[in-house]
């Protein structure tokens, strides 16, 4: 499948929902009221982890062929990683088990044209089951996410840190840019 394909088909699924699905998934994090909708950053979250990835070819497919509408196990994903932009604009990402579909570090430094600002704010990750968060799994999650965002960053120039929701539905990770101190 290659990206405008995908693309087109995620779009169709979701008109033909009038989105009605994500916004139950918003709902579930804690989002509310559930914003319009800009579809135009779904599908640039998409293409800069693809743009991003040094993976071969064939993972870049399987990768794309998980980024449904309607997230499925069946398709190898494991996680769907949402990003928020300051609650008004949200984007998913269907990612296997070791959270290698994603590097939170680059999309975090990612211009967005359509939403005219950089990176994200809120990263909320899911089960694609629906199933709660196991306690060694948001341990295991909160050590590979901040490996990833250390590994670009450094601690004077990000403050991030997370949040499980009551349940272990969803962590939550919350990242900005640390002001810097004047001497």
């Amino acid at each position: 499948m290659q990206y405008v394909q995908w693309r087109d088909e995620y779009w169709r699924e979701a008109q033909r929902d009038h989105n009605e699905l994500l916004a139950v998934h918003l709902k579930r994090l804690g989002v509310c009221p559930i914003p319009e909708l800009k579809q135009e950053w779904q599908a640039d979250v998409i293409a800069a982890c693809l743009f991003l990835s040094e993976r071969s070819e064939q993972a870049k497919r399987e990768f794309l062929a998980r980024q449904r509408y309607v997230p499925r196990t069946e398709d190898g994903g494991t996680y769907v990683v949402t990003l928020g932009h300051f609650e008004e604009n949200f984007a998913r990402i269907v990612v296997s088990g070791d959270l290698i579909d994603i590097d939170f570090a680059d999309l975090y430094g990612t211009p967005w044209d359509v939403l005219q600002a950089v990176g994200f704010d809120t990263a909320w990750i899911t089960r694609v089951d629906g199933q709660p968060l196991g306690a060694l799994e948001v341990q295991s999650l909160e050590r590979d996410i901040e490996e990833d965002l250390l590994y670009d960053f450094d601690e004077t120039e990000i403050s991030f840190y997370f949040v499980v929701d009551e349940g272990f539905e969803a962590l939550k990770l919350h990242v900005q840019d640390r002001e810097e101190q004047e001497t």
